[in-house]
């Protein structure tokens, strides 16, 4: 992680998103200084099946409740089995599956299923925070 924090080090960083259509998990692999792209890397795709999808829809607009919980599996599970594809990279981005949004300032903003410890845990990266 001290290398990934180093000014001006070119790093390899895998970003993953679990997409609003429900679709799957996209992954892809791009070489940056922080500041400029210099390359790109491998990506990958993991699609939802229809019973995952199902899931997911469940959970959409739920701030808490108990669809979360295997819609945040699906997610999870479908990241880890994409990511762990993926080597030699300094830094894993980690979006989830947006299931609620609000821009009312007493509600939040974003509910989220899955979390990036646990993706990180799953993949054998160390999570470095948000």
């Amino acid at each position: 992680m001290d290398r990934v924090r180093q000014k001006g080090v070119v790093i390899r960083a895998l970003g993953a998103m679990s997409g609003t259509s429900l679709d799957g998990v996209d992954a892809a692999v791009l070489e940056t200084d922080g500041v400029t792209v210099s390359g790109f890397g491998p990506q990958g795709y993991r699609g939802y099946d229809v019973e995952e999808q199902g899931m997911l829809r469940a959970a959409l607009g739920q701030w808490s409740g108990p669809a979360l919980g295997p819609a945040s599996e699906v997610v999870m599970g479908a990241h880890v089995e994409l990511l762990t594809g993926f080597a030699n990279v300094d830094l894993v981005g980690f979006h989830g599956q947006t299931a609620a949004q609000a821009r009312h300032p007493a509600i939040g903003g974003r509910c989220c299923a899955g979390a990036g410890p646990g993706c990180a845990r799953g993949v054998g990266f160390s999570f470095g925070g948000y």
